[in-house]
């Protein structure tokens, strides 16, 4: 591949096109950097666009790669000279003689130089010739040559001796400038396209050598020229000519039959173009395609296996290639009888799509993968061995053995995942280990599955009844009643949940119950839209102040309209705190329907006051124990009406019921129907309580109020519209940020436009991008649910990302890993949408090899191909397509991009901890997202490349994770798929060492509670840790398990609460009373190390603004020009709580996209959990 760069290079010099050829010359360096040829050819190239510094740099690499190759010494002559250093010219022209005293360009040179030297220490001589500089320069014989003109002179004797004498004295020129040549040379030399001599000029030059020219004698009148004669051409090659000719017309004789599905003829035409033409490997994949038709696969095979082989010797084009192994890979897939069949088939679609990326051969493998895992699920699939499992699990459910009746209750379910009864039954195990969402899931799936199974209602209300959720119980009972009207566990459920909303409306709960309540409505998403909705705010500040404007807007039909289920959760979550009741209190007559018909509550009694109720029917013969029938006082409070203490004189007619069990169920809904309506006058008082609570901390509890996780998740993802680098899209909400480097890659003639900046510069390092890929992956494969409206803002984050991730693995065996020289980038403070620093594309290859970055690249496509695989399959498919082409290349060829790169990588992003956490890393989310045997022998291997970690002194193993150190990411991830004891040991002593209580601790403690482990960016360690401690801890609910510590014992909940106070610490709850989440909270960073926060937008200011010209932005102490909403800083990082918030102090004050990954997952969870 170099060679032919360098063909390319010299082919580009020839023609005189410099530029190209140093670009080429630069491609050919990268494949095969220690050829001294090529530092020469881009030397020579260099100094031809007079480019001399860039010359005397690869002189010097190629004298120090070759140094006793007398070449490299004119090179560096050459370019010593196009500098005016004439005295190095000189030494370096004699060093090159001593290895080579023939050289006749050695000697011109030293001439030259000699001349140069003793010019420089006289006096310019008086008359020079204008034109006599130009043939001073080191590049004249390179340009001599490059003209297909000048370059046929150089074979003639007297010319090289006439520029020869021009270069040692100049004002001969005026001697010369009679002869033609001379013309053109000077056109060469000034760039200025000349008339070529003509044949009779060039035959009337001197042939001898002379001092000086004769006078140019008349020109004879021109001669026709004679009819150029047809070429002679061997026999040999003529009938070569002759059988290529014919193999053609053979192989449209073939494909004409093929098209008729004469398919033997066909072949006898193919066969006979191989025959006469075995250089054009077309003939066999056609072959190989009627084979194919014919249904004769192994022949297929065989000929696409020939092609390739044959190919390979030809140096065919790398389309026809992948042609043939597409073709071989089709015959494997009709043959495949198994799901083991499908992996040579897959195998050879992934060596095709290397050599050519073509849709065909993508949408084959994708398909291939498809039908090898349904095959792998049909095999698997066993409903006798399911029952078996299934019973073995309920056995050890009756044991107590919750754990162990998981896993094979888990094992039924691959075996049958279609056995309502298993979901039932294993989610009756979660709600035993207090695993409620996981339990909630089976719940729901079992439902799913056979909506008439009581046993799914019955156990999805129980666990939202255990989460307190009251209303959502009550409605997941009556649903299940709809389908079993007599199931005496339904109704026991929904008299349960009466009484919990009843008892909870009377006010007899604590004060903690209170505060959760309270926090849990105001981080509901549909409450959340009430209040900050300004109609609906104005509505609650009427109700709050202005009774009388307040039934006003009880009469308008879009605020009494809303939605039962608002109003349910409103009754069930707002309760009024002490000393907040009256004053907001309303005395209304409202009229609802009933169930069957129309109940009158016209006479309010006054508050305080008990009401004299008339009884309804009261039911006879009710079997159910310790349940009275409710008067219809108890029915309204405990549905909604004491919200506002609405004391009533009703009197509900009850619809008519044949049975007992029918008159309960009529009864009970009633009760709902009756609050649902009595709340839309009295949603509006407990809103303004909620309201009130959340602007009045003694209205919640002494302390701090809890963090709005909601907000903060939205902000959260907000930012990373911030860091945007491309073309914006329409759905753009940070307004002030426009466009930028639309140009990017076009240096490496890619287009790499998109992804993302990574901190407050405007470089794009692909490293630490790809980890901030697959963080949010991850957080979305976690916690999908819990993320609600927000899935969207999430899904489009990661696209925005992993969409730059596809454009930048698009070539085989080459990852275009970084845009923009960060030295230059560094050296100026100015927006990304004007910037004027170099956008340098850089890249790692086969030949330099960036092992590190190709793993987390892998791990980031292969975890997004999860996160998106329900929501566009198409597009996980791709992507999980490219992570399994980019981990081979990065397995294949190993070594790391800091090598490779050097100082344009470190110390900004240099992988201190190696690359094989990072290739362990991509395997290990590949066998998450495939669950192929390849990639567990990758991660088996991995595990035992692994270098061991620094240990504390006496204190344990010194964890790390973040863009640099995946290894207790691994572990946890790798847990989570497979429970194995080491694994478990492992992620066991990670979190052991994250306990403020621990011995064995790798961080410490400030003074206000928050992890410290690096003097960098801190904040990076601490979201990075707090999820890994959740993501630990989600799994050991879910299998029952707990942790040791310094022997004792540890429940899942205590590393919840670790990484709930790390967000409440970030969020506010910390010794400056600051949050560090930009937007978020009354106070948060003003200053921000980050340049398009810095300066002024280009709306405020849309004149350029050049690379020093934002220096006056940064330097001022007034809050930055824009709000970079959700940006969360490094933080405190020093042990202590200080915090400076200073654009100079970057550690601190610099927000990174990698922070934020793994807090989108964190807030998404508190925001559902508290």
């Amino acid at each position: 591949m170099a060679e032919d760069a360098k063909a390319r290079g010299n082919a580009a010099f020839a023609a005189g096109r410099f530029d190209e050829a140093v670009r080429h010359f630069s491609e050919a360096i990268d494949l095969a950097p220690a050829n001294h040829v090529l530092y020469s050819n881009r030397s020579a190239a260099y100094a031809s666009l007079q480019r001399y510094d860039a010359a005397l740099a690869d002189a010097r690499k190629t004298v120090e790669l070759k140094p006793d190759w007398a070449k490299g010494y004119g090179r560096l002559g050459a370019a010593h000279l196009g500098l005016s250093d004439a005295q190095q010219a000189v030494a370096a022209y004699e060093k090159g003689l001593e290895l080579d005293p023939a050289n006749q360009a050695l000697k011109a040179g030293l001439a030259d130089a000699r001349a140069a030297a003793s010019r420089s220490r006289g006096p310019p001589p008086q008359g020079a010739s204008p034109f006599g500089k130009i043939f001073q320069g080191p590049e004249l014989w390179a340009k001599l040559t490059a003209d297909p003109t000048t370059r046929s002179y150089l074979q003639q004797p007297d010319f090289v001796k006439m520029i020869q004498d021009i270069q040692k004295n100049p004002n001969d020129i005026n001697m010369y400038l009679s002869d033609p040549r001379m013309m053109q040379v000077i056109g060469v030399l000034l760039n200025v396209k000349m008339r070529a001599p003509t044949d009779e000029m060039a035959s009337e030059s001197p042939e001898s050598e002379q001092a000086k020219p004769q006078p140019e004698p008349a020109k004879k009148a021109p001669e026709p020229e004679p009819e150029p004669e047809p070429m002679e051409v061997a026999d040999e090659e003529t009938e070569a000519k002759k059988r290529k000719a014919e193999a053609l017309k053979e192989k449209e004789s073939g494909n004409a039959a093929y098209k008729k599905k004469d398919f033997e003829t066909a072949i006898q035409h193919y066969t006979l173009a191989m025959e006469l033409d075995d250089g054009d490997i077309s003939y066999l994949t056609n072959r190989a395609a009627v084979y194919l038709e014919m249904g004769k696969y192994q022949e297929c095979i065989k000929d696409c296996d020939k092609a390739v082989e044959r190919g390979r010797e030809l140096h065919s084009d790398f389309k026809m290639i992948a042609r043939a192994l597409t073709r071989k890979g089709t015959a494997l897939v009709k043959l495949a009888k198994c799901s083991k069949d499908y992996e040579p088939a897959i195998e050879t679609f992934q060596k095709a799509l290397t050599e050519h990326r073509n849709p065909d051969t993508l949408k084959k493998l994708n398909d291939a993968e498809r039908a090898k895992k349904e095959l792998e699920q049909q095999e698997y699939f066993d409903p006798k061995i399911a029952d078996e499992e299934r019973e073995k699990g309920n056995e050890l459910f009756k044991q107590q053995k919750y754990p162990e009746a998981v896993q094979h209750y888990t094992e039924a379910l691959k075996r049958n995942p279609n056995d309502p009864k298993v979901y039932s039954n294993r989610a009756a195990c979660y709600t035993k280990l207090g695993a409620l969402p996981e339990g909630l899931k089976d719940a729901e799936k079992c439902i799913e599955l056979d909506p008439s199974f009581s046993k799914g209602y019955t156990r999805k209300g129980a666990i939202q009844f255990f989460m307190k959720e009251y209303d959502k119980a009550l409605e997941t009972y009556q649903e299940g009643l709809k389908h079993d009207p007599n199931n005496q566990e339904l109704m026991d459920g929904v008299r349960s949940c009466i009484e919990q909303i009843n008892k909870t409306n009377r006010g007899d709960i604590s004060p903690e119950e209170l505060k959760e309540r309270q926090a849990k409505a105001m981080q509901d998403p549909e409450i959340q839209n009430i209040l900050t909705d300004p109609v609906m705010r104005q509505v609650l500040i009427d109700f709050q102040e202005n009774p009388k404007a307040a039934q006003d807007h009880l009469k308008n039909p879009q605020v009494t309209g809303l939605h039962a289920k608002n109003t349910v959760r409103v009754r069930e979550s707002l309760i009024l705190p002490k000393g907040l009741n009256n004053k907001h209190l309303i005395d209304d007559q409202v009229r609802f329907i009933g169930a069957n018909g129309i109940n009158d509550c016209n006479e309010s009694t006054p508050l305080g006051e008990e009401s004299k109720v008339e009884s309804g029917n009261k039911v006879e013969g009710d079997p159910i124990e310790e349940f009275e029938e409710p008067k219809e006082e108890q029915m309204l409070e405990g549905n909604g009406a004491s919200l506002c203490h609405l004391k009533t004189r009703c009197k509900v007619i009850d619809p008519d019921a044949s049975t007992v069990q029918e008159k309960l169920v009529g009864h009970l809904n009633s009760i709902v129907m009756a609050a649902n309506r009595v709340m839309v006058s009295c949603v509006f008082s407990g809103l303004v309580a909620l309201m009130a609570a959340a602007t009045m901390p003694s209205a919640v509890a002494d302390g701090e109020p809890p963090p709005n996780y909601a907000d903060a998740l939205s902000k959260c993802l907000l930012f990373y519209e911030g860091q945007r680098s491309g073309k914006l899209p329409p759905t753009q909400r940070l307004n002030w940020r426009k466009d930028s480097a639309l140009n990017d890659g076009q240096d490496a003639g890619v287009d790499l436009v998109g992804g993302y900046y990574d901190a407050g510069d405007n470089v794009k390092f692909g490293f630490p991008m790809a980890y901030t890929g697959t963080l949010l992956a991850w957080s979305i494969i976690e916690f999908s649910e819990e993320l609600g409206p927000e899935l969207a803002h999430a899904h489009e984050a990661l696209r925005w990302l992993t969409d730059y991730l596809l454009k930048a693995t698009a070539q085989p065996n080459r990852i275009f890993v970084q845009v923009g020289d960060p030295y230059s980038d560094h050296n100026c403070w100015e927006r990304p949408e004007d910037m004027d620093t170099l956008r340098t594309t850089y890249q790692v290859n086969d030949t330099h090899p960036g092992s590190e970055v190709a793993g987390e690249t892998a791990a980031a496509l292969a975890a997004a191909s999860i996160a998106f695989r329900s929501s566009d399959p198409a597009y996980a498919d791709e992507l999980l397509s490219r992570a399994k082409t980019v981990y081979n290349f990065g397995h294949t060829y190993q070594g790391s991009y800091g090598t490779s790169l050097g100082k344009w990588v470190c110390p900004f992003y240099c992988d201190y901890s190696g690359y094989q956490d990072e290739l362990l890393w991509g395997a290990a989310w590949l066998n998450r997202a495939t669950s192929s045997s390849e990639y567990q022998n990758h991660i088996i291997h991995g595990i035992q490349q692994m270098p061991m970690k620094t240990q504390l002194d006496g204190t344990g193993r010194e964890w790390f994770f973040g863009w640099d150190n995946k290894e207790a990411g691994i572990y946890i991830l790798l847990l989570t798929q497979k429970n194995d004891s080491e694994n478990s040991r492992l992620a066991e002593e990670f979190a052991c060492s994250l306990l403020p209580q621990s011995h064995f601790k790798s961080v410490e403690y400030t003074p206000g509670g928050l992890m410290y482990n690096t003097p960098g960016c801190n904040f990076q360690d601490v979201t990075g840790f707090s999820f890994l401690l959740l993501v630990y801890a989600r799994h050991l609910i879910s299998v029952g398990g707990t942790i040791t510590c310094d022997n004792t014992q540890v429940p899942p909940s205590a590393l919840i609460d670790v990484a709930r106070s790390q967000m409440k610490y970030l969020l506010g709850d910390n010794p400056n009373k600051m949050s560090y989440m930009v937007g978020y909270g009354a106070k948060f960073p003003q200053m921000i190390h980050h340049r398009g926060s810095t300066l002024p937008s280009m709306d405020e200011h849309p004149q350029r603004m050049y690379c020093r010209d934002g220096e006056p932005y940064f330097n001022t102490t007034a809050p930055n020009r824009n709000l970079l909403v959700g940006a969360v800083v490094g933080g405190p990082n020093d042990g202590t709580d200080n915090f400076l918030d200073s654009r100079y102090v970057p550690n601190q004050t610099e927000p990174t996209t990698y922070v934020n990954a793994p807090l989108v997952g964190l807030l998404a969870y508190f925001n559902k959990n508290g």
